[in-house]
């Protein structure tokens, strides 16, 4: 072959569109699972989590811009991102950053998962240049432990703890890992600086995956600003579809018997029918996933994945129902936990919340123009001096430490001191206090 011919054949491939394969097929064809992992080597199998095959597939949609997975611990999450990765870098490559809350994190993922996915999958392993692996030209760049390349781009990992991991890069897809465990940087939301490495693409993609922690935390308001997509089951006795929740009554919901974890059941909302756990998993099955909001942004998907429609693992209704009897008996900590890691919810302190109505239920009528019972003993006043009002606070005092406040602000202009004075006192001077029994008014 001359050398013209040879350079054509090398460089042909490269323009050759991506085969007419999904996400979820290829990870069938080619993904095997490390020989550490619990599947022991096995090939990737769908039927194992079905629920995830979308959310695969998701990622290989031009359609989509944005995915928020919002899942319990232990559900597949990663792993259908490494399916993603392993796609992109085979048959759709470019260049993709992917975040972890910090550069240990990132560390650990590059020597763990995402070199056992490498390692383990042939079709992987022949195409990311490993730094001993000899090079067909001097331009050939070699994998470090944060970046991989691979012919036609290259996949950065990076922590979320610095702007340098969200500047100066472009990147055709972004991941954030582990979102709700983010650093707080001062440039801005760790969401948009990702979006914006992706905004030079017309495909651009990002992805957003983690168990929550606090209701409207990072990925609580990233989800609920999706189509927030729920896992919808069908009832084998009255084919009534639904999603599935702990406890409401209106949705699938997980009931049990006399204390007995082993009778955990998911009841239907329609027919009441309990299905047991082998039922679950053909429920599971059959499932699919369906929109249950409007996006604020078209691209964005949400998948909401708890663990009562998981297949993966030893996740079964019994054993859900003893870490939830034994979150209620340790604790709130322990409960928050359940919440958050099992039930992919994330968590409210109602205790620590104001009720508006139990608020309004301690007004009380002092009388027309009076600003604080007869209780109060003495005032004080506070002032503070802002550049175009002063904030006066005027606090009556009572018996046993009992308070009354009064603050109003007060306008004032670059004057003098004594024409600020004259304005405090003024506003001081408007709180009116009620007459006490003597006649006079309150000292």
């Amino acid at each position: 072959m001359n050398p013209s011919a040879a350079l054509i054949a090398a460089v042909m491939p490269a323009f050759d569109p991506p085969p007419d394969l999904t996400i979820s097929q290829w990870a069938e064809a080619h993904r095997r699972l490390p020989a550490s992992s619990p599947s022991r080597g096995a090939r990737w199998n769908n039927a194992t989590a079905p629920y995830l095959t979308e959310i695969q597939d998701a990622a290989g949609n031009p359609d989509v811009r944005r995915i928020v997975m919002m899942g319990a611990h232990q559900v597949g999450k990663s792993e259908a991102v490494h399916n993603a990765v392993g796609y992109w870098m085979q048959h759709d490559p470019s260049a993709i950053l992917w975040l972890m809350p910090s550069f240990d994190d990132a560390k650990r993922r590059s020597r763990g998962a995402l070199a056992d996915m490498i390692r383990s999958t042939p079709s992987l392993r022949s195409i990311v240049r490993g730094r001993r692996a000899p090079r067909n030209a001097e331009s050939e760049a070699e994998s470090t432990l944060l970046e991989k390349s691979y012919p036609g781009g290259s996949l950065i990992l990076a922590g979320s703890g610095t702007p340098n991991s969200f500047a100066g890069i472009s990147a055709r897809r972004a991941i954030a890992d582990e979102f709700e465990r983010f650093a707080v940087l001062d440039e801005g939301d760790a969401a948009t600086l990702l979006a914006n490495r992706t905004s030079a693409f017309y495909d651009g993609l990002l992805v957003l995956l983690s168990t929550p922690l606090l209701v409207d935390g990072p990925i609580h308001a990233q989800f609920q600003s999706t189509d927030q997509r729920r896992y919808i089951l069908r009832c084998e006795s009255c084919e009534h579809e639904d999603f599935t929740t702990w406890s409401d009554p209106a949705h699938f919901r997980v009931v049990y018997k006399d204390r007995d974890p082993e009778s955990a059941r998911l009841e239907c909302p329609q027919c009441g029918a309990q299905h047991d756990e082998p039922a679950r998993r053909r429920l599971v099955a059959g499932g699919r996933w369906r929109p249950t909001a409007t996006a604020i942004d078209p691209g964005a998907r949400g998948y909401h994945v708890p663990a009562m429609i998981s297949t993966i693992g030893d996740v079964t209704l019994a054993r859900l129902v003893q870490k939830w009897r034994a979150a209620r008996a340790s604790g709130p900590a322990a409960l928050m936990s359940f919440v958050t890691t099992s039930l992919a919810e994330p968590w409210e302190d109602r205790g620590a919340r104001v009720q508006p109505h139990a608020l309004a239920a301690r007004l009380e009528d002092y009388g027309a123009n009076i600003d604080a019972p007869a209780g109060v003993i003495c005032l004080t006043a506070g002032v503070d001096v802002q550049i175009d009002r002063f904030e006066v606070q005027v606090i009556g005092w009572g018996r046993g430490g009992e308070s009354w406040a009064d603050t109003r602000a007060a306008p004032h202009s670059r004057s003098s001191r004594r024409a600020w004075m004259l304005v405090i006192c003024r506003n001081v001077s408007r709180t009116h206090w009620p007459l006490d029994a003597r006649g006079g008014s309150s000292p």
